[in-house]
């Protein structure tokens, strides 16, 4: 590779494309047009490196002569095409070795054989780049630019579930990926390869571990891309630090699976002589530090290469040493040249520390500053280098002096002082952003071993972005930010232009993270200040805006973080906004999400006349409603309505990490997050083969299994992230009626129509303690640890059994003749259905709870379903409509 298609080996923080991701192929179909243009808003554009194109930052990759024996082992087990069992290499190693610049350079080889290459660069403190929750849908995007075979099966996959992009991260990797590339019908002879880089800088310790789970799974099909073999095999290439979580995570794959390499002792022999090499092609460029003494050779000088020894004793084994130092040392406007640079890096006396480079880089700025002079310098310092570490995203120039309260140009200047440790675009690249050339500079300054003398104070950092961010909110938000004609429109047609002009860069920022940067600050929400005025005068607007932006998805987790800095005695009317806001959002969420401007014309307009949010924007009634609806004082016990249901809702079911399973007819069964309100997942249950339909389902208490039962007794249990049928299992002689986990989840009871329960041992599958006849049809059952109780058709008691199938005692449903009964997960919570009527009881003392909400005309049509919470203070009935209600369980008098 010629010397100037190569440059830094350093982790170049992002990695940004001068072409849309639309226009990078030179040849693509109108379908695979249509599913890229489909996926754009849900991918993160700047996880992606492209080989060979404009790359924002320099260039990236290894430069000749350095890392060759690993790249060519790499490349070679990339390159095997017999399917071997091993399908994924995981590089780890410290903070600077070069691990991105590595996975650049293999991207790049692989993409000049022609290989299918998909990528992901993660990257801390940058938005999307940071999240699980963007990786799929950008790998998919990728692989259906490059594979126009895919684009179909992943159309098929997105009109089937337009929600798939929000779902959990194992079904998006199902249906966008594993599946479509097992469709294929066209042929390969070499293995689909994914890079994924840094793996340690995602945010999220649990997206990292759900993420090495769908790693450590082989995809595999005798038909499209095969390996002579006759199995299409995906191999992924993986880069992390060798920090605690990532090594933990990493014990989730097993020896037979993963190829496992330490980057340092793989490379121990050759990485100081890598090092130097990199010095000496990078220090020949610089003007003015060469002194030869012959022409035909630039290092005939023992005094420059001296110095180059020097250089490279102090930076091995860390290549990012090396790549900030000659960015250092390259620096036109220094007086004295490279030599006084390259001195106070060989002064700092650190040998194979990260320090050793950055002290003299940030004292350099400081050099002879002394009294008001260096106070105004660390004030600059502080307000333009401080903010962009503690960004929850990465930000243009002028983003960042509108966020800061600077002027642009004096930024701009703070900015070009750091350029050896920052990518600072060009004036004519006002669109691209500041990012860190490496994460370690950001540990330098503020993580837990950050240097004293350097160190930024994050509470008062925090504090000045959330008050910057809630200068530019009210200085943005209003109702109908976009100028929209109709009540009705829909986000979707909101073009993006629009958008653009209508919200500023500085205000999409805010709307994302005033609340992130709130919460870090040390600072208790209290009656009446800045933040409780600013929710009561413009939360609507805010609602809006993010509707608008597509991070409406979002909003939960925010509510939940301000609600976290409540003070506990003097911030009594800001948890009563915020509780009131909550229920809001679960009650209208779907309707807003889908069109903004509905905050005012319905969702306002049905809210409870007594609702916070109501009193508090009345004035944002729309005049030309004349006569509001007649709508309830108080918030009911209905809490949301999950309405995207085929067909009457047969069987429901909680589990205690906040899940919903629900079963339709004709047997769909779509997992939703209730905090939320998102479908995360559509089951098609397939019966174990049967072409009876399913009766009923539940779900685990850990939200990991599915169980389902039909019309002739089978009951099949799922692991329902993966679709994947564990075993059907069909000794009941009649119809399942019933199944329900025990609070553990270590069992499972069933009733059927052949008038038994049976308990099973849910870890091997099998029947576990036997049979036990009830002497009726049964059709519901409660399982409650030790404990069960049973009901059937129309009776108007149950009875309570222990797990040998001998009864305790009798319950009465007070006259009710009851369809179906439900226990809590805590086994404290029971509750018992007819077609329009709820009882509860406390288990332990046997008492009926007053539940006047829940009887009479509330249900209509009438119920088929019903679950408890885990705790019991949340219930859930499914209706004939196929609509799915929940309710406060314990609702005041």
């Amino acid at each position: 590779m010629p010397n100037e298609a190569v440059s830094d080996e350093t982790t170049i923080s992002t990695i940004h494309i001068t072409k849309s991701l639309r226009n990078v192929p030179p040849k693509i179909n109108k379908l695979q047009q249509a599913v890229i243009d489909r996926l754009a808003p849900v991918i993160a554009s700047d996880a992606e490196y492209h080989p060979g194109g404009d790359v924002y930052g320099g260039h990236s990759e290894c430069l000749p002569h350095t890392r060759e024996q690993l790249l060519n082992d790499i490349c070679d087990w990339l390159d095997e095409s017999d399917a071997p069992q091993k399908h994924l290499y995981w590089l780890q190693g410290k903070a600077g070795t070069g691990k991105s610049t590595i996975a650049r350079t293999v991207v790049s080889r692989m993409s000049r054989k022609k290989r299918v290459v998909a990528n992901f660069f993660f990257k801390r403190g940058e938005g999307d780049r940071s999240r699980l929750k963007r990786f799929f849908t950008t790998i998919s995007a990728q692989l259906v630019r490059k594979l126009p075979g895919l684009a179909q099966m992943v159309q098929d996959a997105l009109e089937s579930e337009p929600s798939l992009p929000e779902q959990d991260p194992r079904v998006q990797f199902r249906k966008l990926i594993k599946e479509p590339l097992q469709m294929q019908t066209s042929c390969h002879d070499k293995a689909i390869v994914i890079v994924v880089d840094a793996l340690d800088e995602c945010d999220s310790k649990e997206d990292l571990v759900a993420l090495v789970q769908q790693l450590s799974k082989s995809i595999v099909r005798t038909q499209g891309y095969q390996s002579s073999s006759g199995q299409l095999l995906v191999k992924y290439f993986v880069t992390s630090r060798l920090d605690r979580h990532t090594s933990s995570a990493l014990h989730i794959v097993s020896e037979e699976k993963c190829e496992k390499i330490e980057l340092e002792r793989a490379t121990s022999g050759t990485t100081k002589q890598d090092i130097e090499c990199y010095f000496k092609i990078r220090l020949q460029k610089i003007d003015g530090f060469l002194n030869p003494l012959s022409e035909s050779d630039p290092w005939s000088n023992p005094a420059d290469v001296g110095i180059l020894k020097k250089l490279a004793d102090r930076a091995d084994p860390l290549f990012e040493f090396a790549a900030a130092a000659c960015r250092y040392i390259a620096q036109p406007t220094v007086p004295g040249g490279p030599r006084l640079l390259i001195q106070d890096i060989l002064d700092s006396n650190s040998y194979g520390d990260l320090d050793g480079v950055y002290l003299p880089i940030l004292r350099r700025r400081f050099v002879n500053l002394k009294g008001p002079l260096r106070d105004r310098a660390w004030a600059a310092f502080e307000d333009v280098i401080g903010t962009v570490v503690f960004l929850a995203d990465s930000v243009t120039v002028h983003c960042l002096a509108m966020l800061s309260g600077q002027d642009e140009q004096a930024v701009r200047q703070e900015l070009l002082l750091f350029e050896s440790v920052l990518v600072v675009p060009r004036k004519q690249d006002s669109s691209l952003p500041i990012t860190l050339f490496h994460e370690s500079f950001r540990d330098f300054l503020i993580g837990p071993e950050a240097s004293e003398e350097f160190k930024l104070d994050m509470q008062k950092t925090h504090m000045r972005l959330a008050t910057r961010c809630l200068e530019v909110l009210r200085g943005t938000l209003k109702e109908n930010l976009c100028n929209l004609k109709s009540p009705g429109t829909h986000r979707s047609e909101v073009d993006d232009e629009t958008i653009r002009t209508s919200i500023s860069e500085e205000a999409k920022y805010a709307c994302r993270f005033w609340a992130y940067h709130l919460k870090r600050c040390g600072l208790q929400l209290i009656d009446g200040d800045n933040w409780h005025l600013f929710l009561s005068s413009r939360f609507l607007h805010w609602l809006e805006a993010l509707s608008l932006l597509g991070r409406f998805s979002e909003i939960m987790p925010l509510i939940r973080e301000l609600e976290a800095i409540i003070h506990p005695t003097d911030g009594a009317q800001v948890k009563a906004f915020l509780d009131d806001a909550h229920r809001f959002i679960q009650y209208f969420g779907q309707t807003i999400n889908a069109a903004p401007l509905q905050i005012y014309s319905s969702a306002l307009t049905f809210c409870p006349t007594e609702s916070v949010i109501r009193k508090s924007f009345v004035a944002c009634l729309p005049e030309w409603i004349t006569r509001t609806p007649i709508v309830e004082a108080q918030w009911s016990a209905c809490l949301q309505t999950l309405e995207d249901h085929e067909a009457r809702v047969t069987s429901i079911a909680f589990s205690p990490e906040g899940l919903l399973a629900c079963e339709d007819r004709h047997k769909n069964v779509k997992i939703w997050d209730i905090r939320s309100g998102t479908c995360l997942h559509t089951l098609r249950i397939r019966d174990g083969g049967s072409r009876f339909r399913s009766k009923t389902a539940t779900i685990s208490p850990d939200g990991r299994l599915l169980a389902t039962g039909d019309n002739i007794g089978t009951i099949v249990i799922w692991e329902w992230k993966e679709d994947i049928c564990l075993r059907p299992i069909t000794e009941h002689g009649g119809r399942i009626h019933s199944l329900a986990f025990s609070p553990d989840g270590a069992r499972l009871a069933s009733a059927s129509a052949d008038r038994t329960v049976k308990i099973w041992d849910v870890s091997i599958l099998m029947h576990n303690e036997g049979s036990e006849s009830v002497g009726s049809d049964m059709v519901s059952l409660a399982l409650n640890g030790q404990r069960f109780i049973t009901s059937t058709s129309g009776a108007s008691s149950g009875h309570l059994w222990d797990n040998y199938g001998r009864e305790c005692a009798g319950i009465s449903f007070e006259g009710m003749e009851a369809r179906g009964i439900q226990v809590s997960a805590n086994g404290n919570m029971c509750a018992a259905f007819s077609d329009e009527d709820i009882i509860l009881w406390d288990m332990e003392t046997g008492g009926s709870l007053p539940m006047t909400n829940y009887s009479g005309s509330i249900f209509d049509p009438s119920i088929c379903s019903i679950a408890l919470s885990a705790d019991g203070g949340r219930l859930v009935a499914g209706t004939e409509y196929g609509t799915v209600e929940v309710w406060e369980s314990r609702t005041s008098e």
